[in-house]
């Protein structure tokens, strides 16, 4: 491994949201992707990491073998897959390279708010059929009402002004509906506070709207919150590093041990809460 590469473990330790993957390959079918698009890569996806949750992947896909952690279904199109799950498919079973482009600065919290509702409105979009697109391509040459009344000003700006509306309407997708709405109690658990509270011994977590909203020996469950019985786990904050040096690198190995973060429930439930943001 030389300085331009870095293993698969190192790159999702230190991805942040916003980072893009690119993943290029040299059989006869990438090649002729990339002479027919004009591309030089074969795939692109951009990490999505936020708080604690694993690394995941926005991006559009023709197979539906991997499960989607937005909607908690298999499906074609633009979905939100598990990171380190991608990128082994796509190296071991497509035989691709990889390589990691981070941003620069990191993502704010506004822009992430506004990427979650991307993803909210966009997850599951399907790839265009050739009519779609011929009819995209149709529509984008014949002129529109705003077009025919650029003649006329107070008529064209009212024109405009209705199209931005409802543009604006369409796409007000509400952080509600971006966060996680249901509410989760992790019962039984040994929390670490990192906090005056310090360590409880057997807890309980209140989650509310994707935020902590009690926690403690005697926490309340609220009536209707889905139960997670964490008895033996442990729960703790998230851990996050302060900065990175990587640029832009190739992932060139992809390591044998896997990254093992501390948290009080399995992967499959960490799938069905993330599948159950709307």
């Amino acid at each position: 491994m030389n300085a331009n590469t870095v293993t698969l473990d190192r790159a999702l330790s230190e991805t942040r949201t916003g980072d893009i993957w690119l993943f290029r390959g040299a059989s006869g079918p990438d090649r002729a992707i990339q002479t027919l698009t004009n591309a030089p890569v074969n795939h692109v996806g951009m990490t999505v990491a936020i708080d604690d949750l694993p690394p995941l992947i926005w991006h559009a896909e023709l197979g539906d073998k991997l499960e989607c952690l937005w909607s908690g279904t298999n499906h074609r199109g633009v979905q939100l897959n598990d990171l380190r799950q991608v990128v082994e498919r796509w190296m071991l079973t497509y035989g691709q390279r990889c390589w990691l482009r981070q941003l620069t600065p990191y993502a704010t919290r506004e822009q992430e708010d506004e990427l979650l509702k991307v993803i909210a409105r966009m997850d599951g979009t399907a790839f265009p059929a050739t009519a779609r697109l011929t009819g995209r391509w149709m529509r984008g040459r014949l002129p529109t009402v705003s077009d025919l009344t650029r003649g006329l000003p107070f008529v064209h700006r009212k024109v405009r002004e209705s199209a931005e509306r409802k543009k604006e309407e369409k796409l007000n997708v509400g952080l509600e509906t971006a966060y996680c709405a249901e509410t989760v109690a992790i019962t039984h658990a040994r929390i670490l506070t990192a906090g005056p509270a310090g360590e409880i011994a057997q807890g309980t977590l209140v989650i509310r709207d994707g935020k902590i909203a009690a926690v403690g020996p005697t926490a309340a469950v609220p009536a209707g919150a889905r139960v997670i019985d964490a008895a033996g786990a442990v729960v703790a904050p998230g851990f996050f590093a302060t900065g990175s040096l990587l640029g832009a690198v190739e992932v060139g190995s992809l390591g044998n041990v896997r990254s093992q973060t501390l948290r009080a429930f399995s992967s499959d439930e960490m799938k069905k809460i993330i599948g159950n943001i709307q």
